[in-house]
């Protein structure tokens, strides 16, 4: 009896040891590569990483963001997948980039749907390829007219499956952020309340 009672008190005790000393691990390890923080304004520049990895980051920047209504969302999703079948309620924020370098490099596209996504606590989003291309596309690749800007519309769409019940219950009152890289540094533009506005013209 006095046996197995040593021999439990000592595996107890071995379990509880090797607990110990991973925990003391992880924690060293923590503090040897803790993830550090970058957080950006909206307007100023910050880099993607390139879609080709011989290729350098683009230099970007914030330039807008804006929440769109119900009927604007589903017009907007509508007309880039061509089909009035828009299922379940849903509401777009929609954040304008623009090349941030000098002179302007060309946006690259695949890179931002690839590294960006929009976050609002627990909630994240990757943006809506169909209606992001779409947007994109339509002016020329992003090629601004009136200068020598390329830029892109990245439209994220919000739906209720998507959102906790608070951000879903009144989007407009939620604080958004563009996280653009996560390791070994995470990267955000902190965006803030995003106020409502009017759909980009697709047209």
């Amino acid at each position: 009896m006095n046996r197995a009672l040593t021999r439990r008190s000592a595996i107890g005790c071995s379990a509880a040891l090797l607990g110990l000393l991973c925990a003391e691990r992880m924690r060293s390890l923590n503090e040897l590569c803790a993830q550090r923080r970058e957080v950006v304004e909206v307007g100023k520049p910050f880099e993607v990483g390139s879609a080709d990895s011989e290729n350098t980051p683009s230099e970007v920047k914030v330039d807008s963001a804006i929440l769109l209504g119900e009927a604007d969302t589903a017009g907007l999703l509508a007309w880039a997948s061509g089909s009035s079948d828009q299922r379940g309620k849903k509401r777009a924020v929609v954040v304008g980039i623009s090349s941030a370098g000098s002179p302007a490099a060309p946006i690259d596209l695949e890179a931002l749907l690839a590294n960006i996504h929009l976050e609002s606590g627990a909630c994240a989003w990757s943006a809506d390829r169909q209606a992001t291309a779409s947007l994109f596309y339509q002016s020329g690749d992003g090629t601004r007219a009136d200068s020598a800007e390329t830029a892109a519309d990245l439209v994220f769409a919000l739906s209720e499956d998507s959102c906790t019940k608070k951000v879903w219950a009144d989007p407009s009152r939620a604080d958004f952020e563009l996280v653009y890289s996560l390791w070994p540094i995470r990267g955000s533009v902190l965006l803030g309340k995003v106020p409502e506005g009017l759909c980009p013209d697709y047209a």
